[in-house]
């Protein structure tokens, strides 16, 4: 009986000891949430010169885009020309496209 309490014991430290070990790993499955809107001031950022790029060259090429310049009025007015002949952007993006081409 003696013998068997002698393997019990270094046993019982290993068992403890991987149960420790264990339990100082790394958690994987810990993710870190953005803050709500973080980068953002209540609505979605959207990228002008990237909406230009998707949805202007259905019509345009780049280059047409690019040799006119206008102020930040004749853009409105080109992008809601544009809008009324069936250019698909929501009001957010228009103003998006209108910053992104009236900075450049």
């Amino acid at each position: 009986m003696r013998s068997r309490n002698r393997m019990l014991l270094p046993l019982l430290a290993l068992m403890l000891a991987v149960a420790a070990l264990s339990g100082c790993g790394s958690d994987t499955t810990t993710t870190i949430e953005p803050l709500p809107n973080e980068g953002e001031i209540g609505r979605q950022i959207l990228d002008g010169e990237a909406l230009v790029a998707e949805r202007c060259i259905v019509c345009h090429d780049l280059q047409r885009v690019d040799e006119t310049s206008y102020d930040a009025v004749g853009w409105e007015a080109t992008v809601e020309r544009m809008a009324d002949k069936g250019a698909q952007l929501t009001e957010d993006e228009k103003s998006a496209v209108v910053e992104y081409l009236s900075n450049r």
